[in-house]
Formats: structure tokens, C-alpha cells, sequence
């Protein structure tokens, strides 16, 4: 995962695996992480806009010309503060769990559904725009039962005191046989 301070006052997190596991992966991460960064350099300082979509066909683009990198399983959220709005691309990747403040029981599951990157060269990307607003919750994971996840978080008390990460680990036993990637945020101002 990766976290990036991005003009007009917003943020972008980033999580990314490689679809197959082994010591040539913690590399293929690590090339990815230098494409990424180039990728959002040229999305942020064009004299006009890119548009998420672009950025990440870019990125897509860029992995298929890399003879020595496979596919991804890839998360991106860019969060705008100054819009109160946030984006959201999943390629291979449980939706992001959007708790609104406020609302105990109320959940939206932001989802889009992509290929992995690097799978296909000409792909196109879909993404789900929402509001974020002031004590919003978002959990944003890599674990792959996201739904069982999802009715977990809303049967368990979310907002209890114990980080919400430490929870899933120790009540999801699948949990523990996988690499956990988890954010939870909570938007304070």
C-alpha cells in the first residue's frame, strides 16, 4: 500500500498486489510503485487535467509494456477535501465499505469491477464517484470475503474504541492465512 499528498487539497491510497505470489513479486511491487508514481507526476502537473481513467490506462499501458512485470490486483481512492468527494477503481479488488456518519446501520459499497492491471492492454476502467463527508467512515481492504467483511464490521460495533483492523484479524480466522491490507479512515474535518 502507498499513500500519496496530492494538489487541491486532496490524497490518494493506494493498494497493489501482484497475482502471483514469490520472491519475484516483492520486485514486480516495487517497479510498479516507480510507474505509479511516475503515472500520477504526469496526471498532476499536465497543463490540463487527466481524468482517473486516463491515469490508470496509463499506468495500465505501461505495465504491458513491461516484458518482466505480470498483472495486479490494484486499489486506487483519491479522496478531494475541497470537493467532499471521493473516487474509487478496483481492479480484482473487494469493493470499499462507505460507512456514513450518523448512520449506524447504513452502508454503501462503493464498487467497481476491472480487470487486473496489466492484464489487458487496451482495457478501460470504470470508477464510483461518491460524497465523503465530516465522521464518514471508509474501509478499504484487500480481504478478499468482502461481504462477510462488510456484515461483520455492521454486527460488531465499528465505532467501539479497539482499531477496526485488529477486529477483522482476530475474528476472521480466513484472515489470518492471507496477507491483510486494511485502512479505515475516518474524515475529521
Amino acid at each position: 500500500g502507498d499513500f500519496f499528498l496530492l494538489p487541491q487539497n486532496s490524497c490518494a491510497f493506494i493498494l497493489a498486489e501482484p497475482l502471483q505470489k514469490g520472491l519475484q513479486s516483492i520486485l514486480q511491487a516495487s517497479t510498479l510503485r516507480g510507474m505509479l508514481r511516475m503515472c500520477l507526476f504526469e496526471a498532476y502537473t499536465a497543463k490540463k487535467p487527466l481524468t482517473h481513467a486516463i491515469f490508470l490506462q496509463n499506468l495500465n499501458q505501461a505495465i504491458c509494456d513491461d516484458p518482466a512485470l505480470q498483472p495486479f490486483a490494484f486499489a486506487f481512492l483519491h479522496l478531494s477535501l475541497e470537493k467532499n468527494a471521493l473516487t474509487f477503481f478496483a481492479c480484482n479488488y473487494p469493493p470499499l465499505l462507505h460507512l456514513p456518519a450518523g448512520h449506524a446501520k447504513q452502508q454503501n459499497l462503493l464498487t467497481s469491477i476491472n480487470l487486473p492491471l496489466g492484464q489487458e492492454r487496451n482495457s478501460t476502467f470504470t470508477e464510483t464517484i461518491s460524497n465523503w463527508q465530516v465522521g464518514d467512515h471508509l474501509v478499504f481492504t484487500n480481504f478478499k470475503t468482502s461481504p462477510s467483511l462488510q456484515q461483520w464490521v455492521l454486527e460488531n460495533n465499528f465505532l467501539a474504541a479497539q482499531p477496526l483492523a485488529v477486529k477483522i484479524f482476530q475474528q476472521l480466522p480466513s484472515a489470518k492465512e492471507q496477507t491483510l491490507a486494511t485502512l479505515c479512515l475516518k474524515r475529521l474535518f
